[in-house]
């Protein structure tokens, strides 16, 4: 799994913690998310994983703010 998710075109950070695998990925479109998603659930449907869980963050610079 680390493997096929490092071929995404951003900077990824993976670990794993017994059976589990932690990656942190970051997306910047909508579409994006959607495509990622997309081959998730469908490796997921293919027996890679059994299940899935995730948490998103959203950054912004705040029109500046955090100069």
């Amino acid at each position: 799994m680390a493997h096929i998710l490092g071929m995404l075109p951003s900077t990824s950070l993976f670990f794993s913690v017994g059976e589990h695998l932690f990656a942190r990925l970051c997306v910047l479109t909508r579409k994006e998310k959607d495509d990622l998603f997309s081959v998730i659930f469908q490796l997921r449907e293919e027996g890679f994983f059994k299940s899935f869980f995730y948490a998103s963050t959203i950054l912004s610079d705040f029109g500046g703010l955090n100069e």
